[in-house]
């Protein structure tokens, strides 16, 4: 009886990992990425380095792609996140010394992906 309640319990055991957790996850993933024109967030992908992932990121999912002013702001871009259609993408600038960037601003701390 303690076995087939031990699986049960262990068949139901529901995952909470959300699909986007990583740069890497983000550039393989098939969902429009959404940031704020003008932004640190933007130039940290317009900036990065050629070869690195945020510049494949830059490439692939911003170069020439809609920013969420854009879209008609806050609300309409989260309308796209809901229908999961969209990722936005939230960064908190963190002042790093990296000679292979042109600016001083180049990681963020903890990424969020709203999705």
């Amino acid at each position: 009886m303690h076995y087939r309640a031990t699986m049960n319990a262990f068949l139901n055991e529901r995952d909470y990992r959300l699909p986007i957790d990583s740069y890497e996850d983000l550039l393989s993933s098939p969902l429009d990425l959404i940031i704020n024109k003008g932004t640190f967030t933007e130039q940290l992908f317009a900036f990065a380095p050629a070869g690195t992932i945020l510049h494949e990121i830059f490439e692939k999912k911003l170069r020439g792609k809609k920013r969420l002013q854009d879209y008609g702001g806050l609300a309409e871009g989260l309308k796209l996140v809901a229908q999961g259609k969209a990722i936005m993408y939230r960064g908190i600038p963190e002042i790093v010394f990296e000679p292979a960037y042109p600016c001083k601003l180049v990681d963020t701390r903890q990424p969020r992906f709203i999705q």
